[in-house]
């Protein structure tokens, strides 16, 4: 989506799917803002401005925000909840009418469960899992 990520994701043994998070945080917000500020962008200045009004309004000493504050995880046991959230990750973009169907969504891993191949490399995962 545009303004807004949804994964489904695991942590490995012995690792915390929060410092996973914090972590892919921390360098998608360094990438997005370079990218932002190197590359010619028609909406730059306002993605600056929203960028640093959220900075502006958080504790912490930084110059630009990209993310929001903590992590929604859900966990999931059963194979059942595993479907029913990949079934709304990926009609999503759909219900929102950008695309017509759900593996045209260009960042999606819809195709990958059609049989074709994403931008992206995907893991087809298994319970338990948590939806962040």
């Amino acid at each position: 989506m545009p303004d807004h990520i949804h994964l489904l994701a695991r942590a490995e043994k012995g690792r915390k799917l929060s410092g996973i998070m914090r972590d892919f945080k921390r360098f998608t917000s360094i990438r997005l803002n370079e990218s932002i500020q190197q590359n010619y962008e028609s909406r730059r200045n306002w993605m600056r401005w929203i960028s640093q009004t959220s900075a502006d309004q958080y504790r912490k000493n930084i110059k630009y925000k990209i993310w929001q504050e903590g992590l929604k995880a859900i966990p999931m046991e059963r194979n059942r909840d595993i479907d029913v959230k990949l079934n709304y990750i990926h009609q999503n973009p759909v219900k929102q009418n950008f695309v017509r169907k759900a593996q045209d969504w260009m960042l999606s891993s819809a195709i990958d469960y059609c049989g074709g191949k994403g931008l992206l490399d995907i893991e087809h995962l298994s319970a338990p899992l948590v939806w962040v």
